[in-house]
């Protein structure tokens, strides 16, 4: 009801007497349109979103799609890539039961094709959070519109050393892809868009100038970050300038595809001579240009007794949002799931006479 205002006219109401004393149209607005307002389920016309799964395992299988190295999910459609970085995955462990294998293929110096089983493992998360949810208290009836939060999580491990990399790509139905301060400038040249993060909270918005919504805002992703960290190495010394990329936290080039790692093709035989560092030094126009947003995300390890002899394991990320992207939220017309019953899950909570809780 407060998305579809009447606007213009007053009304006094005298409380003691329950009635209305004066009464004013002051001039006749016009009425916002219904389309895309309406979030009730029962009043949705097709056509409709994605369905989601309710339960993380359905006897008809995933809810996405793979064709080769293309996934397609609820209204996600991407391409997923390979690597020698890739570390086999351990079903069941490493993913959940829902989870689909893809094997990854690499070269070896003869030039023979080498499989890496179970490189990549794609399913559905259902963390229980909710997605989107809205109660009208003041219509008629019993209004209450929830939806489930469901993602789809590409997961791939990278063995460095010591340490095992878990990295999450993780798209979710409202355009989100997750792996404060809004400060307005417009960055126009590589030198301008590298940036160092401090620990306050900032958000970095990509727009498309020459593409804007019906309201007129240029439509665009804005990056979150996550944990901010920085090098501890000098500028001299020999790792840091293999891994110049680590200057800043973020960058943004124009599309070059010979670009394609921040630290060099060979990192480990680089000079320093083909990293993000040299290739921003031309300080390349950027502006109105197909342009690829690097963010270089870490995490500082201070050991403490707990790591040993297994670290438990901490987790860093950031996510891409769409910022005037959509027209309104693309995930209004979404599916809602069909309730599933489990054995010994009967909706009722069951009393716990005593909790204990021990440090």
């Amino acid at each position: 009801m407060f998305l579809r205002p009447i606007e213009g006219i007053t009304i006094v109401v005298d409380i003691e007497e329950m009635k209305v004393t004066q009464y004013n149209d002051r001039e006749v607005a016009p009425i916002p349109k219904s389309e895309p307002t309406e979030y009730r389920w029962s009043k949705l016309k097709p056509p409709f979103g994605p369905r989601l799964n309710s339960v993380t395992t359905l006897p008809t299988g995933p809810g996405f799609k793979i064709d080769g190295n293309t996934v397609k999910w609820a209204n996600w459609v991407f391409n997923v890539g390979f690597d020698a970085r890739v570390a086999p995955l351990e079903p069941l462990k490493d993913c959940p039961p829902n989870a689909v294998f893809i094997d990854g293929y690499f070269t070896s110096q003869d030039g023979a094709p080498i499989q890496t089983p179970n490189a990549i493992c794609i399913f559905e998360r259902h963390t229980g959070d909710v997605m989107w949810r809205h109660t009208e208290a003041e219509m008629p009836g019993d209004v209450r519109e929830v939806r489930p939060e469901v993602s789809l999580v590409v997961r791939m491990v990278a063995t460095v050393g010591n340490y095992d990399y878990v990295i999450d790509w993780e798209f979710k139905p409202s355009g989100s892809i997750k792996l404060g301060t809004v400060e307005k400038e417009t960055a126009k040249t590589e030198f301008e868009a590298r940036l160092k993060l401090d620990t306050k909270p900032m958000e970095f918005a990509m727009v498309n100038p020459n593409k804007k919504t019906k309201i007129g805002h240029p439509v665009g992703y804005r990056l979150l970050p996550g944990l901010v960290v920085g090098p501890l190495l000098t500028d001299d010394d020999y790792p840091q300038i293999r891994a110049g990329f680590t200057d800043y936290n973020i960058w943004v080039t124009p599309y070059n595809k010979s670009e394609k790692y921040s630290g060099g093709n060979y990192v480990d035989q680089s000079h320093g001579d083909d990293t993000l560092l040299q290739w921003t030094d031309g300080n390349r126009e950027i502006e109105n240009k197909d342009i690829v947003l690097w963010y270089t995300m870490g995490i500082h390890h201070a050991p403490c007794q707990e790591d040993f002899p297994v670290m438990p394991t901490v987790s860093g990320g950031f996510e891409l949002r769409p910022t005037n992207f959509f027209e309104y939220n693309p995930v209004l017309k979404v599916i809602p799931p069909k309730h599933v019953q489990w054995p010994n899950c009967t909706g009722k909570h069951q009393p716990v006479s005593t909790l204990n809780i021990w440090w």
